[in-house]
């Protein structure tokens, strides 16, 4: 520090001032980086595994509605809610997400569940499927295939 020629006070050297600017902007850097994961965008693969957990904890509540509100557009134009509350349904008992993968093209994926299911009062362990999912408007459907019917449904 030296003497202000103006005799009002002390000044600093402007070389003092450097070695707290830059660590002002190392802390900067340490807090803002902290933030980073408020803006990247959501790993796909976890926002799947979200999607298709609820998709499966609702075929254990037995929340037949949820189901046909996380299929997607292309089941909804072909089967509507009433038919799809009509068909039969399983018991799961408990499911667990043994695969995901996303495709290439980063709009189609196949997640491999195991579960334990009820049928005729028989519980069936370890059973496994696999779901084709697909991404529409930024959010994963599960892709149900549309029944062809049978040959002996009315056609109108």
């Amino acid at each position: 520090m030296r003497q202000n020629p103006k005799g009002n006070g002390m000044v600093k050297n402007k070389n003092q001032l450097k070695p707290l600017a830059v660590l002002v902007m190392i802390h900067l850097l340490i807090i803002g980086s902290g933030c980073v994961h408020l803006t990247a965008s959501p790993d796909p693969k976890h926002t799947l595994r979200q999607r298709v957990s609820a998709a499966w904890q609702a075929r254990v509540n037995g929340d037949w509605d949820l189901i046909y509100d996380i299929a997607a557009s292309n089941y909804k134009k072909h089967v509507t809610r009433k038919q799809h509350l009509r068909q039969s349904h399983q018991f799961i008992e408990k499911f667990n997400i043994a695969d995901l993968q996303i495709f290439p093209d980063e709009r189609r994926a196949k997640a491999t569940v195991q579960f334990d299911i009820r049928s005729m009062g028989f519980l069936i362990p370890n059973a496994q499927i696999q779901e084709n999912w697909v991404l529409e408007k930024g959010v994963w459907f599960l892709d149900l295939p549309v029944s062809k019917g049978s040959p002996f449904d009315s056609h109108k």
